[in-house]
């Protein structure tokens, strides 16, 4: 039996099909004379089968179906004995057939002989699951009889088992049975001698590749830190798996792809390389743009999300505009910082000034709806400039696989000033910003596959606030609005003709509050006011002395956030389905930084023309993407909004908002929905974002029409 088996064994490595154990058919069949050249004309008398003391055939004899009385078919009768032998439970299969030429009949006689019943098994090189239930799930157990396909490589069920758990390779080394009928079996796991990354080298025609076209700009400690596999382990496939998805995950990969090799040393064991096309981190952008706020502005970023292999994204980013604006920022983060059990770190520190000339100031407030104030009167309450610095910081960890907890400090400044020296707005505001993220997105650059769910809390403390309140803001524009008044009462018909535009004194635009002021009008208004600046002064003064609601208190106010993302492949590598949902809720008191813009800055409610900001907003999108090729990429969507009115203010000047009670009670005419199509364009700078959008439910301001929304990467 021992040598039966090794002689299997060998014919088994070299790919031999069982049938090799029933070639003897034509040995034991009479010559063709005897069968007088027509099989037809014999008919079986008697069909036998011997020796199958253990093993059921009764289903391949039904298969084939010979029995006495059809025809005799040397072809079936080699299909049958290449079926039993395939079963793996016979030694050998012999025939005897003998005809009878009197009545032009044939005998057939199959003997059989079974494999020995297993007294023992053991197998060994398994230690990565349970071999005695792994033993037992296939039958291969004492008692039971040897079946030469439990050490076949193609049709062994223990590698088929190991495989379902997760096996990558495993093979059978070797396979023996002893006097004893004591099973040995040897497997593989095909256990990890060496892990390798390497570039994906660019074609070149003509050109020959060397080393450097497959050196990786990612430093090794990178990639091995997102490895979950290891040197001296067995190859399995959720390590690999994950390893791929881990490396992709981090953004700086365009394709991860792994292959596996047998390791020339050892063929046991395995060698994983893995073959990484890098997506491209570094960027130099400059752009020019004009504004009549601004002037001509100039700016220049720098930036790098893999900077110097190490996986930390720096930048540095500088603009400046003919009016005096400034914006500087500079960046950092390192998202795992090296020798730490995933713990991330960077910080944010900035410098910006918005400031606009005074003839566009006049230009950009050449009537005041709010107040009916013309534009000279405006510039006593609208901010020349405003300057606001601070510095921001984050640190944070990975809990688990796929969740994570970042806290995020900060301080901010701001202080503004307007033509004639008032002052504005002088605060300073801390702040802490804690998110719990669980995230299994394929790639934060071009999500295709996974979610992402996000809670966030941030707290914040306003220490010093000396700006004047929305309240004082009013009683300002109350007395611009009188002082206004009592020099638009000395005018002639005439002077109003010359002084405001689209005059008449008959007619809807009789009300020359409403209108804005020609060159001449505002000639007249600056000579009416050369002295009145050290009045307003005074007046501010009075104000500030007899309303303690004239200025900003210090203060505390938080806001909440919940914000789910979802991508679902449609069809893989062309269509996918991106959903979200988001709800954010900010408490009474919370200035212009906390409150929630419900355009979120053209990625919600596309198509409706509001600047609105809200203290409480729930809002979804429905996106189809269809990849049209590596650089272009189109999409349809709907936007849905619901979101809380401002209703006025409190007595200490904060805005106030409907109650999220009402918000629903009202959704039938607050919810807004609206649907669209754009195109994303991939560019050496990140992705440019056009859309269009048209509402269909409560558009209040656009009568209908769509609107086209700019933006750079994904709106989600």
């Amino acid at each position: 039996m021992k040598k039966n088996l090794k002689k299997l064994m060998i014919l088994m490595m070299l790919s031999i099909n069982f049938v090799a154990y029933s070639e003897g058919l034509g040995d034991n069949l009479p010559s063709t004379t005897d069968l007088r050249l027509n099989r037809d004309t014999l008919v079986i008398n008697k069909f036998e089968i011997k020796g199958n003391k253990n093993i059921d055939l009764s289903k391949i004899l039904k298969n084939e179906n010979i029995k006495k009385g059809d025809a005799f078919d040397k072809d079936k009768l080699q299909k049958l004995m290449n079926d039993i032998i395939s079963t793996g439970y016979f030694e050998t299969v012999t025939p005897n057939v003998s005809v009878d030429s009197s009545n032009k009949s044939v005998n057939v006689e199959l003997v059989l002989v079974e494999n020995k019943i297993i007294k023992k098994v053991n197998l060994e090189g398994i230690n990565s699951v349970n071999k005695d239930e792994l033993l037992k799930s296939i039958g291969l157990v004492e008692g039971s009889v040897f079946n030469y396909n439990y050490v076949n490589q193609e049709t062994s069920p223990i590698l088929f088992a190991l495989r379902e758990r997760g096996i990558y390779l495993p093979i059978i080394l070797n396979a023996d049975m002893n006097e004893k009928n004591e099973l040995t079996i040897i497997v593989s796991e095909g256990k990890i001698s060496k892990i390798e990354f390497i570039k994906q080298g660019d074609k070149k025609d003509n050109i020959r590749l060397d080393s450097s076209d497959f050196k990786l700009k990612t430093k090794d400690f990178v990639l091995e830190r997102n490895l979950e596999l290891k040197v001296g382990d067995p190859l399995t496939i959720i390590a690999l798996k994950n390893t791929a998805e881990n490396l992709l995950r981090t953004g700086y990969f365009e394709t991860v792809e792994p292959r596996i090799e047998i390791d020339p040393l050892n063929p046991e064991n395995r060698i994983v390389v893995f073959v990484i096309s890098e997506r491209r981190t570094a960027s130099i952008y400059g752009n020019g743009s004009y504004s009549t706020s601004t002037g001509f502005v100039a700016s220049l970023s720098l930036k790098d999300e893999n900077f110097l292999g190490g996986h930390q994204s720096a930048s540095i980013s500088g603009s400046v505009g003919t009016t005096g604006s400034l914006d500087f920022r500079i960046s950092y983060m390192n998202p795992w910082i090296r020798g730490t059990n995933n713990i991330l770190a960077g910080g944010d520190l900035y410098f910006k000034r918005n400031s606009v000339s005074k003839k566009n100031l006049r230009e950009n407030i050449a009537y005041d709806r709010t107040s009916q104030i013309n534009g000279v009167l405006a510039e006593y309450v609208a901010a020349k400039y405003r300057d606001e610095f601070g510095f921001s910081g984050t640190i944070g960890k990975r809990i688990y696989r796929n969740l994570y907890l970042d806290v995020n400090p900060g301080i901010n400044y701001e202080y503004s000033k307007t033509v004639g020296g008032l002052q504005l707005s002088s605060s300073l505001r801390g702040y802490t910003n804690v998110n719990l993220t669980y995230n299994t997105i394929d790639n934060p650059y071009a999500p295709r596959k996974g979610s992402r769910v996000r809670l966030s809390a941030e707290g914040v403390q306003i220490f010093k606030d000396s700006s004047i309140s929305a309240t004082g803001v009013n009683e300002i524009k109350n007395e611009l609005f009188n002082k206004q008044k009592s020099i638009y009462s000395g005018l002639s018909d005439s002077d109003k003709k010359r002084y405001f535009k689209d005059y008449s004194s008959t007619g809807s635009n009789s009300d020359i509050y409403k209108l804005s002021l020609t060159t001449a009008g505002e000639e007249y208004m600056s000579d009416q006011l050369k002295n009145y600046g050290e009045e307003f002064k005074k007046k501010v003064e009075e104000f500030r002395a007899k309303n303690e609601n004239f200025v900003n208190k210090p203060r505390f106010f938080a806001k909440f956030e919940f914000d789910f993302v979802n991508y679902i492949p449609i069809v893989d590598k062309v269509n996918s389905l991106a959903t979200r949902i988001f709800i954010g809720k900010s408490t009474l008191g919370a200035d212009k930084t906390s409150l929630f813009s419900v355009k979120g800055n053209g990625t919600f409610l596309r198509g409706f023309d509001t600047g609105d900001v809200t203290n409480f907003l729930m809002a979804s999108t429905v996106e189809n993407r269809f990849y049209l090729n590596k650089y272009l990429e189109g999409v349809v969507f709907m936007d849905t909004g619901l979101y809380a009115n401002q209703i006025g203010g409190t007595p200490e000047g904060y805005a106030k908002f409907e109650k999220i009670a009402d918000v629903f009670k009202n959704a039938k005419d607050n919810l807004r929905i609206s649907i669209g199509a754009g195109v994303r364009v991939n560019t050496p700078i990140g992705m440019l974002r056009l859309d269009y959008g048209v509402p269909v439910l409560n558009n209040t301001e656009l009568e209908g029409r769509g609107k086209i929304e700019f933006g750079l990467s994904e709106s989600f």
